[in-house]
């Protein structure tokens, strides 16, 4: 408690709250600040890669159904089926 009396009698301003913020504020407020700006962020990535993502699913759409076109025109293209066995 002596401790404390010979600061205050050695700093004449007084030790009061007038403004700015404590440390445990500008923590808190920081650690908000980082939460948001990493969800923000995580939305932005997905919103700039995302474009790639589509084109790609796309792609692999139109080549599947290239393929099930080709696959189907050579059946139909048929005129008999040999060799068809039953196992039981």
């Amino acid at each position: 408690m002596k401790i404390i009396k010979n600061i205050k009698k050695a700093c004449p301003a007084k030790l009061s709250r007038s403004g700015g913020f404590t440390l445990i504020e500008a923590i808190l407020y920081l650690a908000i600040a980082g939460t948001v700006l990493y969800f923000i962020s995580g939305f932005a990535f997905n919103a700039l890669f995302g474009r790639d993502k589509i084109d790609a699913v796309q792609e692999v759409n139109q080549a599947s159904r290239s393929i099930l076109d080709d696959i189907s025109g050579s059946i139909s293209d048929t005129e008999k089926i040999i060799g068809i066995t039953t196992t039981e």
